[in-house]
């Protein structure tokens, strides 16, 4: 059973100044901004990610805080942004927090050593996880540097059977998209298949890539049967003809294979 701890009440008093000082002369901002961003740099990427994730971290505990102060005392009434705007006093409040613990579960209240744990394995969530997907998120996409946007992907283009011999698929080269051709289409019946994703640039039709996968239909140990998806190839660049070559494929029927393509 969680409740509350009694002690923590006589703690929250104690910061309430601090927060209603600060917050005594402030007022929102008239109107929200929104940012749009080609940035490519993984390094930079990462430390807005982590910027984003302390940032984000920092309103967690404002909050969480202003939650805690608004319920156990009836005196407080200072804003949310105002709590914001008080870095002192929301680090001053922890240490309070930490000190007697703020809830009981089973008997116990967790404080001291233990709560700080806590707390710092939540951080690591937070800006570790914020960190990482800043440059997660554009893994798989391909800039166009001559009209400075993103080139737009799609998935599962094209779906040729695999080629009975392995070695078919290293002759599979960027200037070399010949044996893709060779291949027939799979029927939506085949188990063992490979998919083409592309990207293409919407303005100029020139920046264009493709990257192949293979895909098996496989029986787990239940055997429920379970798709597995493998690259067979990076994400290549090619060339805009080629690429249209390649789209073209998707129009054959399955078992049909056509030796035209760049």
């Amino acid at each position: 059973m969680i409740g509350w701890n009694p002690r923590f009440r006589r703690h929250v008093a104690e910061h309430r100044g601090l927060i209603l000082i600060g917050s005594a002369h402030f007022s929102p901002p008239d109107q929200p901004c929104t940012i749009q961003s080609n940035l490519r740099s993984g390094f930079f990427r990462n430390l807005l990610g982590f910027i984003s994730g302390l940032l984000a971290l920092y309103i967690s505990w404002a909050t969480f805080e202003y939650a805690l102060l608004s319920r156990y005392d009836p005196e407080f009434d200072a804003p949310l942004l105002g709590v914001l705007l008080q870095p002192a006093a929301i680090w001053a409040i922890a240490g309070s927090i930490a000190e007697t613990g703020w809830y009981s579960i089973g008997g116990g209240t967790p404080s001291g050593f233990v709560l700080w744990a806590f707390w710092g394995i939540e951080a690591v969530v937070i800006v570790g996880g914020s960190t990482l997907l800043a440059t997660m998120a554009i893994d798989g996409q391909v800039f166009c540097e001559g009209c400075g946007r993103w080139s737009n992907r799609e998935t599962d283009v094209v779906r040729p059977l695999l080629p009975e011999s392995a070695s078919e698929l290293e002759k599979l080269q960027p200037d070399n998209l010949q044996p893709l051709a060779l291949l027939e289409t799979a029927p939506i019946s085949a188990s063992h298949y490979l998919h083409l994703d592309t990207w293409e640039c919407a303005t100029c039709m020139n920046t264009a890539a493709l990257q192949a996968k293979m895909c098996l239909s496989v029986a787990n140990k239940s055997g429920k049967i379970e798709k597995q998806v493998e690259d067979i190839t990076v994400i290549w660049s090619v060339t805009g003809d080629s690429l249209a070559a390649i789209k073209a494929l998707a129009d054959r029927a399955p078992g049909e294979f056509s030796a035209a393509t760049a």
